[in-house]
């Protein structure tokens, strides 16, 4: 939004067009004269009309008051008068202004908005599902979630093929391990930004894997990509099946476009879905099965050392657990034993420890 002296008025980019927008600044226009101080701009001129032309621009009326039309806001007053005489001056910046709202109405990422706005709802599904079918025609999406390098569990199947659950249940229990993906996943578990994995060829994979997610399903491509967030990693898969042929160029230019945006907003919404799956606690859990010399400890022992970790007393872990309080003192004993401590300092350190290192 730019400040202009001459007519003083506030320049808000919007698009050009008798659009919602404009009906709103019709409906509650002042009846004051006023005029559009230049052709180049969108206004109210002295008759009351909206003035126009082919710019991606308008002028929008500096005031008190705001509609909310169209995804735009529209602040309104009357028009303060013109000298007919006054000119508007057209600077590098002005036409820098004028050419964003064209650029952004181009971009990909204007169609992600329904999902980002469904994160943390029962309607996260399908605004998914939508939003990706309007980037790139997508057919089928399934999420997945990896805990570990021998953990995989599936998140999310939604779309157009009829054995999806069967799928998500097969690669979490087994194929995982088989996809080729997963080298380039687990490689860049460090990293913040979202991981494109490569470009879909049938030869990356086994005869059995291969004949079970592709030619048993209808599979004809994919596009996939993955983001991780502390320790956990959300792995986004869109697919198309024969019916639909494969992804064109521009598909998978856009698909490579939002998948920074979308990753994150999978992640995020299944961080608020299921807290304590991918929350703090899920982040210590995960430490107790996959490293050393926590995974030594028996199930029972992990529990009374996580709440340990977790700030509970020794009173209030027993009555979350449902047992007695001296066999709760019994089993922080034996894990302190297994664990070659004898404090919760010392519990802190040797997690603190595994954290940094991983």
């Amino acid at each position: 939004m730019h400040y202009h002296p001459a007519s003083q008025f506030l320049i808000e980019q919007i698009p050009c067009k008798r659009d919602s927008a404009f009906a709103a600044l019709e409906q509650n226009r002042s009846p004051s004269s006023g005029r559009c101080p230049q052709a180049c701009f969108s206004g109210y001129a002295s008759d009351g009309q909206i003035r126009d032309n082919d710019h991606s621009c308008a002028v929008i009326e500096l005031g008190t008051r705001t509609d909310i039309s169209g995804g735009f806001a529209a602040t309104h007053q009357p028009f303060r008068g013109c000298d007919p005489a006054d000119k508007v001056e057209k600077t590098d910046a002005a036409e820098e202004t004028m050419k964003a709202p064209a650029a952004f109405k181009d971009s990909a990422t204007i169609d992600i908005a329904p999902a980002v706005l469904a994160i943390g709802r029962p309607s996260f599904r399908q605004a998914l599902i939508d939003t990706l079918r309007r980037v790139a025609g997508v057919g089928h999406c399934m999420v997945f979630s990896f805990a570990g390098e021998r953990s995989a569990s599936c998140l999310l199947d939604v779309g157009n093929i009829a054995i999806g659950s069967d799928l998500g249940l097969a690669y979490s229990e087994h194929f995982h391990l088989a996809d080729p993906n997963r080298e380039v996943i687990l490689g860049r578990r460090t990293g913040e930004a979202p991981v494109v994995l490569p470009a879909f060829a049938p030869r990356m994979y086994s005869d059995n894997y291969r004949k079970i997610f592709f030619d048993d399903s209808g599979i004809i491509d994919k596009f996939a990509a993955a983001i991780w967030v502390d320790d956990t990693c959300f792995y986004v898969n869109s697919y198309r099946i024969t019916s639909q042929g494969r992804f064109g160029r521009a598909q998978i230019e856009r698909l490579a476009q939002t998948a920074p945006a979308i990753s994150a907003a999978v992640a995020r919404h299944f961080q608020q879905e299921c807290p304590a799956k991918f929350g703090p606690l899920r982040r210590l859990e995960t430490l107790f099965t996959t490293c050393e010399p926590l995974m030594g400890l028996s199930d029972r022992e992990k529990q009374v050392s996580l709440r340990i970790l977790s700030g509970f007393s020794s009173e209030a872990i027993a009555a979350d657990l449902g047992i007695g309080l001296q066999t709760t003192l019994t089993y922080r004993k034996r894990a302190y034993d297994r664990l070659g401590i004898s404090s919760q300092n010392e519990l802190f350190g040797i997690v603190l420890r595994l954290l940094i290192s991983s």
